[in-house]
């Protein structure tokens, strides 16, 4: 299996004990991580994708107020960075639905009671 470098980044200002935890699994998977803090912004976050040339990204959000404006917006970006051919990304978080993440341009959505075993095979591919 190859190795990936995985960007984790919340996209709300409180949320990443789950990040912290699929960070763990991917780790131990023997993956690169680089967990964002919470308060970077959309933008901070692509660049950072960009300028350490990761393979997959996972973004939580929790809070549904607006995820949809919020998560086409980042779909937006990194489609605007030309990354999104090249780099995986994954969105999980308690108001997410794999539909919603599909129909949003994403490759998963991880909703509640997401195991950190599913995570690590979608990095896994």
């Amino acid at each position: 299996m190859q190795k990936k470098k995985v960007l984790l980044a919340p996209l709300d200002p409180v949320h990443d004990i789950g990040l912290k935890i699929i960070k763990r699994g991917l780790e131990q998977a023997g993956h690169t991580t680089l967990l964002m803090p919470p308060d970077y912004s959309q933008e901070e976050i692509i660049k950072s994708i960009v300028d350490n040339n990761v393979d997959v990204v996972l973004v939580s959000r929790t809070l549904g107020y607006g995820v949809a404006e919020i998560l086409g917006k980042f779909v937006d970006l990194a489609e605007a960075a030309t990354i999104r051919d090249t780099v995986k990304i994954g969105i999980g978080g308690m108001a997410i639905r794999p539909e919603l993440a599909a129909e949003l341009g994403f490759d998963a959505g991880f909703g509640p009671g997401t195991t950190v075993e599913e995570a690590v095979a979608f990095v896994e591919d």
